[in-house]
């Protein structure tokens, strides 16, 4: 999922590091982020806007708490419910499971 862009405008300093995004992403939505996916260059053949280029891409695997967050970084992450929808678990329904 891409880096959620209220967190981009929270952030007061400069730089971003991993360590504030997992925190983040952590208390405000619940997921656990264990990576992030990467480019190593840029295309500057794009009018519109710098694009990172495809076969440049790598996946960074639990990253150093340091790590700088780039523009255009995405991150993965572990989610009880698919990023980008909102609805909790019910706990209605998890308090009326049945043992087995």
């Amino acid at each position: 999922m891409p880096v959620p862009q209220e967190f981009m405008s929270l952030s007061h300093s400069s730089t971003i590091t991993f360590r504030s995004l997992f925190l983040y992403l952590l208390r405000a939505h619940g997921y656990l982020a264990i990576g992030l996916l990467r480019s190593k260059g840029l295309d500057t053949t794009s009018t519109k806007s710098t694009t990172y280029v495809l076969q440049d891409l790598y996946v960074a695997t639990v990253p150093k708490p340091d790590t700088v967050i780039k523009p255009n970084d995405q991150v993965y992450v572990l989610a009880q419910n698919q990023p980008g929808k909102d609805a909790p678990p019910s706990t209605a329904a998890a308090s009326n499971h049945e043992e087995l």
